[in-house]
């Protein structure tokens, strides 16, 4: 079967072409397993440039100018077509000057328990306990949101102890170079 390759200008002109519901394209319907792992779309294949692959396609939602994937290691991440991250999150620390133990808040993972956070240079993924995403009260010092760091307090917040990934565990290339192309197998 031939191969055919979608980039980001093709893209466009289909998601306009086609009924859009609430201002998504889904390819597919995305079904969760027992363990919420989402089932993964195999034959809608996601790279860069310089063909390095970035994941599978899980959804993509047109006017954000994102795509949500699964990288070879089976996380769940976001980018840009630009190749910039997608949504970024804010990573809460225990300690003053964002050091300390890093903790995601509750929607940053929705209920998969392989999602990359990414902070400007740095990958967070939720510390798991018996394979279990691990909710704890804490009191927070400081917060790190788009690569800067600020410290506040605020106590009893319930958050998920994260830890720093590297981007070759996660499965993501260090640097993506538009433009980003579908494949469709």
């Amino acid at each position: 079967m031939m191969n055919k390759k979608i980039t980001f200008f093709l893209l466009i002109f289909l998601t306009n072409f086609c009924m859009v519901e609430d201002d998504a394209v889904q390819p597919k319907e995305i079904t969760t397993v027992a363990n919420n792992d989402p089932v993964v779309m195999r034959d809608i294949t996601v790279s860069d440039k310089n063909e390095n692959f970035l994941g599978y396609l899980v959804y993509t939602e047109v006017l954000a100018h994102r795509l949500d994937l699964i990288s070879s290691t089976g996380y769940l991440y976001s980018i840009k077509w630009d190749g910039s991250a997608g949504e970024q999150y804010t990573v809460f620390y225990d300690g003053k000057n964002c050091v300390g133990t890093a903790h995601l808040g509750s929607e940053e993972t929705g209920l998969y328990n392989k999602v990359i956070n990414q902070i400007g240079e740095k990958l967070f993924t939720p510390k798991l306990k018996n394979g279990e995403i691990n909710y704890i009260i804490i009191d927070v010092q400081s917060k790190l949101n788009n690569a800067s760091c600020t410290n506040f307090e605020y106590s009893n917040v319930e958050l998920i102890e994260a830890i720093e990934i590297s981007y070759e565990d996660a499965g993501i290339p260090e640097k993506i170079i538009p433009p980003i192309t579908l494949t469709v197998e």
